[in-house]
């Protein structure tokens, strides 16, 4: 977890978020701005601040974030989520991460 990351305060529960899945390697929750009706951000628990970053050593864990996707519009019947418009990879606030929307 670095200090300065959003996205890391949220998953610590430092600030608070709107959680609609959690394992053991990621976490996703709605986005507090949404540009989309169901806009939701998952993002790995190690902090990744960027494409760059990824490596043999973590880049499961990306793909990890990947699978959560489905399972997440699975869990909560947004298949849209996937299917319409699907998700793509963010950089925001210093940390990587996947936003699902549509």
């Amino acid at each position: 977890m670095k200090n300065d990351c959003l996205f890391c305060a949220i998953i610590a529960e430092e600030i608070p978020g709107t959680k609609v899945y959690e394992d053991e390697l990621c976490y996703a929750f709605r986005d507090i701005n949404p540009q989309a009706p169901n806009h939701i951000l998952v993002v790995p628990k190690e902090h990744i601040a960027s494409l760059a970053e990824l490596n043999e050593q973590n880049a499961s864990v990306a793909a990890h974030c990947l699978l959560a996707c489905g399972r997440i519009a699975e869990q909560g019947k947004h298949a849209e989520l996937v299917e319409k418009r699907g998700i793509y990879w963010t950089l925001e606030q210093s940390q990587l991460g996947l936003v699902a929307s549509n």
